[in-house]
């Protein structure tokens, strides 16, 4: 399945923007004497932000459904308290705001609730926002991983609790599941019927995902997995192609009331605190000590640090270590009471199993704090232990110190046949924010080459069918592509691409035209050099409107990205287009800006002062 993340569109007056969805429903915050909390939800009025709040803390949610991702940011929170974030479809993270950006399958749910807790000390708040999220789930009209009819076969319950079964999805293929929950256990058993090969059969619930085989189990211990339904998704691989299927569980049965919540919080402080004092003076004597040293006489850049976090009657540890250099992330257990293991981390949703855990980051992928979470389980009793670090990475490739005109090449042959210019960072409407720029010629002007500024590695790129805002002309297929320019994290966007170049043309050949402009990852990326044409026609032939998108983005933050309060995503890594180039070239680009946007004022300083317009 090719997802993801956001569309390039063009100026004031050319297509139909992406939009904010708004948020249906929002929580009202709980407070406890301890970390665990739960909050009721309510429902509000639609609105573009959805904030979830009592007279302090707020989580507030906006869902793009063209990246598609999920922004969340925090306000009301207390000076120097903690906050962490979590969802049923991702790792949990902590810090003032929380992103998701809903790449994978198994993500791909009705309804997102994330949840925000503050604590300070051991008081603790916590509030729930959900995002409805259901226009991403696959219609059974156009998909080919249409859910089934569920199966007969269902495991009863082995406790004493009220046991719950939940069925599967519409009839259309043979996969099928059963799902039992049993609230006394707090567990949820699965079983698959209708696939082929077990090893191709994948299970998610929660922040996990990868578990494999026919039959799936699946403990609610944690305080964020105390919510009123939870999704599990099973996906079928062992075919030509994958079949996907979700179930809704009724788990409402163990949502905590404030009181229950108090009782248990008390009691797992008192073992918390005994706990982390003897584990914490283990690791201190025998890890870090050792591990300062090193760094002080041989400047490793290896970072090393103690679990910072054990909760339950057993001593476990989670040790790990991230090479700056291989950008590689080494994890091992201790003291483990031969229960099974699980890793999670907060760089994204997937789950390990086994004693060790490892990870190694991919170019351009841009961190600055890692925060590693290992959960041992002997049935319904679990122990957690937590590991975090800062990251400082320096980014590879060749970078110059100062970007002012390094693009040497305009992307357009002549740039004094520009009339205007869009300015990156613009805001077209109260939810339509650009992070990138355009380019606009004479009407009708619409064949012009299109070239690279600097030698670069096409990587995803986009094809849709656009009919400008509100459908006003019949579609036409335009195109947008990415490019990775060799200096780590800088990157490069294009779109409303009329004509491509023919080895281009020869990749997006390979994709069907979307509705909607979705990014598509290329499998094999295309090496080219600065100065290749990479499209031949730009804009809309048949309103002759002749404009091309371009932007240029910074993952590391060298450079000054968006910072407007509307930005979001992939939109706040966008940097000044104009003085990449010469200073002639961006004094007159910067001659040619359109004015009637509101625009992130710091990002491109000395705006043109004219009046311009669509």
């Amino acid at each position: 399945m090719v997802l993801l993340v956001a569309s390039s569109c063009g100026g004031s007056s050319d297509i139909a923007s992406s939009t904010t969805t708004p948020i249906a429903k929002s929580a009202v915050p709980t407070t406890s004497a301890a970390p665990t909390t739960a909050a009721a939800v309510a429902t509000t009025d639609p609105a573009t932000t959805t904030s979830a709040s009592q007279a302090g803390l707020v989580a507030a949610c906006t869902f793009d459904e063209s990246a598609p991702r999920i922004s969340c940011t925090a306000s009301g929170n207390s000076a120097g308290s903690q906050l962490r974030w979590e969802s049923n479809i991702s790792g949990w993270n902590t810090g003032p705001s929380y992103e998701i950006p809903l790449e994978q399958e198994y993500q791909l749910v009705p309804e997102v609730i994330v949840t925000l807790e503050e604590c300070q000390g051991s008081s603790c708040q916590t509030v729930e926002t959900s995002v409805d999220t259901s226009i991403l789930v696959p219609s059974p009209i156009d998909q080919s991983t249409d859910l089934t009819a569920p199966s007969t076969t269902s495991v009863p319950s082995t406790g004493g609790g009220s046991s719950d079964p939940s069925t599967s999805s519409p009839a259309g293929t043979d996969l099928a599941v059963d799902c039992n929950f049993d609230s006394t256990l707090r567990r949820i058993w699965c079983e698959a019927s209708g696939f082929g090969d077990p090893a191709s059969v994948t299970w998610g619930a929660g922040s996990g995902w990868g578990y494999q085989g026919g039959t799936f189990e699946y403990f609610l211990v944690e305080d964020w997995q105390l919510l009123p339904e939870t999704v599990i998704t099973i996906e079928d691989c062992s075919g030509q192609s994958c079949e996907t299927l979700q179930v809704v569980v009724d788990t409402s049965a163990i949502v905590q009331t404030p009181t229950t919540t108090e009782l248990l919080t008390a009691t797992t402080a008192a073992v918390t605190t005994a706990a982390v004092t003897a584990t914490t003076a283990a690791v201190t004597t025998t890890g870090v000590t050792a591990t300062t040293a090193a760094v002080a006489t041989t400047a490793v850049t290896t970072t090393q640090a103690p679990a910072t976090t054990v909760v339950g009657p057993t001593e476990l540890v989670a040790t790990c270590s991230f090479d700056e250099t291989q950008r590689r992330l080494s994890c091992e257990s201790d003291g483990r009471s031969g229960g099974s293991l699980k890793w999670t981390d907060n760089i994204d949703s997937r789950s390990s199993s086994g004693e060790t855990y490892s990870k190694t980051f991919e170019w351009g992928q841009f961190i600055d704090q890692i925060q590693v979470q290992l959960e041992e389980c002997n049935g319904s009793d679990c122990s957690v232990a937590s590991w975090s670090t800062t990251v400082a990475l320096q980014p590879k490739g060749d970078c110059p110190d100062d970007f002012t005109g390094w693009f040497k090449t305009f992307p357009l042959e002549d740039y004094t046949q520009i009339l205007e210019v869009g300015p990156p960072g613009r805001l077209v409407s109260v939810s339509d924010f650009k992070g990138h720029g355009y380019f606009r010629v004479a009407d009708w002007q619409n064949v012009i080459d299109v070239r690279l500024p600097i030698d670069g590695t096409l990587y995803a790129g986009s094809k849709t069918h656009f009919a400008g805002r509100d459908a006003a002309w019949d579609p036409e297929l335009n195109y947008g592509l990415r490019f990775r320019t060799p200096c780590e994290g800088t990157w490069i966007s294009f779109g409303h691409i009329l004509e491509l170049s023919p080895s281009i043309a020869a990749i997006l050949d390979e994709f069907p035209a979307q509705d909607s402009s979705e990014t598509l990852w290329f499998d094999e990326p295309l090496e080219m050099s600065e100065g290749d044409v990479i499209g031949t026609a730009i804009g809309y032939a048949l309103t002759g409107n002749a404009m091309v998108d371009f932007g240029v983005h910074d993952e590391f933050g060298r450079v000054r990205t968006v910072e407007h309060e509307r930005g979001f995503g992939i939109h706040l890594t966008a940097a000044c287009m104009y003085d990449f180039f010469s200073a002639e070239i961006a004094d007159y680009l910067r001659s040619k800006e359109f004015t009637g946007d509101p625009v992130d004022e710091g990002l491109c300083p000395l705006r043109a002062s004219t009046p311009g317009g669509p």
